[in-house]
């Protein structure tokens, strides 16, 4: 990172405008934090004082009603009348029962929040009660409100009855009501001794509710009113999961709500005392939906000074990195082979006078790499006429014929066929007339050679020609196939043990390119040696001219230069896409693939390059 920053005026400028800008940043930042914690805070202690007043005002209820039931439990009258109780009801149990029953009725009647009073008693299972008279519970020892009564000793519980338990539609509705909240306590409450009676007085959770339903300040917010972690009521309906508190020993939590996982913030108070608590959950939208503008306007801002920023940056230093890369990347360009780059601008300030220089050096760099081009060309052309100067055509046709004449004569026909072959041979390949021939043109004058090669083998091997039509007249350099169909028979077909040599020449017009494949079922081309001849013809190449090998030094093996003379004068010829492949198989045979382009863009002629 450091060294791309190191590298990059354009970089460095724009991180220092943005360094400006950070404690611009920094302060908005943090007056959004601190007005976002003031806004918290003030409405926690405002929803906390609400709710630590409902929580002292549903303790004063429950503690009348605590204090009512240590009344009636402390009743001798109410208790000796229990203890009177044998296993069996007797007729004046029962009439003791129902006066018990009315004497506690007018006790609780000035307590308009109880729904009804019930004495229990504990060795007979009987449930006395004042509005459903007298009746009797089975297997109550198992009970969960028993067992929490008898565990108590003497002190007042709180049973919250479950929705649904053991008991059937009628018992429920008469005894355990879900929607009710009892209050439990053992009779004879200064005894020692206590017989397992106990009086039960039931409230309506919607006594409760009532008193919490004010402390939601809009629809969307639920309160929850819990006794020792226990829900009792909620202003959500059909609520009946507790809401997880995650914000330990605070007393206001940020978090998400456990059913529409919407981001809450709850407030919570609880009284140390009897341990009721409240919890306030309310959406963060509803809170703090105005801070949540201003800080989105100031986001606003600080997006908007980043912008400004960077485009200043832009607009100040672009015209000192855009110049500079169009610069570098024209010189790129000319460092890969490109010498027809050049540098398009409108500029008159120093940039311009640089791209103008740069623009003058490559035009000279090409005129001079065209003129190397062009002595390199016509040395070539010179050496190839140098050598066919050396041969007087005129004196060695004149022997031929007269070895011919002599085989003739002397009843020698496969000498006489061999001379008359090479004769013809010779008047084309040393022929100065024409540097063209066509391809049918071609094969005719190759079978000179082939007619020759098979002679002195002993016709070891046949020859199968198959020219595509629309090839046939296609123009061809010169002795371009020789080479080609020479290695076949020497390096191919010669050193096969068995006979039945067979030699293919084919043609064909794929898209815009000739392809002409010279093929053979001989020796093959083993790996590394063939591995060699791929490296040295990927060496010829059109932009790389001098790797060539048409000139006096030799080629490293020795016996590579017909390949090498094959593919230089293609690319010379005709251009770039021009290529000669060599593919071989060990014991299969090999194949030397040709590809010409029909529409070369180069010279037809490269007498016309050199003489020019």
């Amino acid at each position: 990172m450091r060294q791309i920053i190191g590298k990059s005026i354009q970089i460095r400028l724009t991180l220092y405008f943005l360094l400006i800008l950070i404690p611009l940043v920094a302060v908005s930042l943090l007056g959004n934090y601190r007005s976002q914690a003031i806004l918290d805070q003030e409405v926690g202690e405002r929803a906390q004082s609400a709710l630590l007043s409902s929580i002292e005002y549903i303790d004063l209820i429950v503690q009348n009603l605590d204090e009512l039931s240590a009344i009636i439990s402390t009743e001798q009258s109410f208790i000796d009348t229990l203890r009177d109780v044998n296993q069996n009801l007797t007729s004046q149990n029962i009439y003791d029962f129902r006066t018990m029953l009315q004497s506690i009725s007018a006790m609780t009647a000035v307590n308009h929040s109880i729904v009804q009073t019930n004495i229990f008693h504990g060795y007979t299972g009987t449930m006395i009660s004042n509005p459903n008279g007298i009746s009797k519970l089975e297997n109550y020892e198992q009970e969960e409100w028993f067992k929490q009564a008898i565990r108590a000793n003497g002190r007042s519980i709180i049973y919250l009855p479950p929705s649904a338990n053991n008991y059937d539609k009628e018992q429920l509705d008469s005894t355990w009501n879900p929607d009710n909240l009892y209050i439990i306590r053992l009779m004879d409450l200064y005894s020692f001794q206590r017989d397992p009676n106990l009086v039960i007085i039931s409230i309506k959770k919607e006594t409760l509710l009532n008193i919490i339903r004010h402390l939601a300040p809009s629809k969307r917010t639920n309160v929850y009113l819990m006794k020792d972690d226990q829900l009792v009521v909620s202003t959500l309906p059909g609520q009946v999961g507790v809401p997880v508190w995650l914000g330990g020993e605070k007393n206001i939590s940020v978090q998400n709500n456990m059913n529409t996982k919407e981001k809450t913030i709850m407030i919570r108070a609880s009284s140390k005392v009897s341990g009721w608590s409240i919890i306030q959950e309310q959406p963060e939208k509803e809170i703090r939906g105005p801070i949540q503008q201003i800080q989105k306007f100031t986001y606003l801002i600080i997006a908007i000074s980043v912008l400004l920023a960077l485009w200043i940056s832009l607009i100040v230093y672009g015209s000192i990195s855009i110049p500079l890369k169009k610069l570098a990347a024209a010189m790129k360009q000319f460092s890969l082979g490109n010498l027809t780059v050049r540098l398009q601008h409108k500029q008159s300030d120093e940039f311009g006078y640089l791209m103008n220089s740069f623009n003058k050096m490559t035009s000279e760099h090409k005129r001079l790499i065209e003129d190397g081009y062009e002595k390199q060309l016509g040395l070539v052309k010179a050496e190839f006429r140098l050598l066919q100067s050396q041969i007087n055509p005129h004196f060695l046709y004149n022997t031929l014929d007269c070895i011919y004449t002599v085989a003739v004569e002397h009843e020698v026909e496969e000498i006489s066929e061999m001379v008359l072959h090479l004769s013809q041979f010779f008047r084309v390949s040393l022929g100065k007339g024409r540097d063209k021939y066509t391809l049918a043109e071609t094969v005719d004058h190759l079978m000179h050679y082939i007619k020759v090669q098979k002679i002195r083998l002993m016709h070891h091997f046949s020859v199968h020609v198959y020219l595509a039509e629309a090839s046939k007249s296609v123009p061809l350099l010169k002795l371009l196939l020789q080479p080609l169909v020479e290695n076949a028979i020497v390096h191919g077909l010669e050193k096969r043990s068995a006979g039945n040599g067979m030699l293919f020449i084919r043609s064909e017009i794929d898209g815009d390119m000739l392809i002409i494949r010279v093929e053979d079922n001989g020796v093959g081309i083993q790996e590394d040696r063939l591995n060699y001849i791929h490296n040295v013809l990927s060496e010829i190449q059109l932009n790389n001219f001098h790797n060539i090998q048409l000139n006096k030094e030799p080629v490293p093996t020795g016996n590579l230069f017909g390949l090498v003379n094959v593919k230089s004068r293609l690319k010379l010829y005709y251009g770039e896409l021009a290529d000669l492949i060599i593919e071989s198989e060990p014991n299969k045979g090999t194949v030397s693939t040709v590809r010409i382009p029909l529409n070369h863009d180069r010279k037809d002629n490269i007498d016309e390059t050199i003489d020019r």
